[in-house]
């Protein structure tokens, strides 16, 4: 994985706080909002940051992927690149949520979670 990191990295403007507050829908588009936390890093970061959203919504990790399928930065990134931003996200969450109880927090981790383990396995 080390080799690949370099792939997750990048200069894309990153939302880095999808969640359902900060997600604005309307008839003519959708609309990120609350970018307090904005960064910098590989387009892939977005789409893969809703599919876990998706999971933790209730959706399967195979649905929430099928979201993304269209969208450039997820096809351009190759799947072993997904593998590896799955396998870096769920340790990653888990230790920003290791205290905190609120529900969305625990429902993050357990998708990222979900989501890496069906990237394993998908293989």
């Amino acid at each position: 994985m080390p080799q690949r990191l370099p792939q997750i990295a990048g200069p894309a403007l990153l939302h880095t706080y999808l969640n359902a507050g900060n997600v604005l829908i309307r008839v003519t588009g959708a609309r990120l909002v609350g970018w307090g936390m904005a960064s910098r890093g590989a387009p892939l970061v977005n789409p893969a940051d809703l599919v876990v959203n998706r999971i933790a919504r209730g959706h399967t990790p195979g649905d929430a992927e099928a979201a993304v399928r269209g969208v450039d930065a997820w096809r351009d990134a190759g799947p072993e690149v997904v593998d590896d931003y799955a396998r870096l996200l769920a340790p990653t969450w888990l230790e920003a949520f290791w205290t905190p109880t609120h529900p969305w927090a625990r429902a993050v981790v357990d998708a990222a979670v979900r989501w890496a383990i069906y990237r394993r396995d998908r293989s």
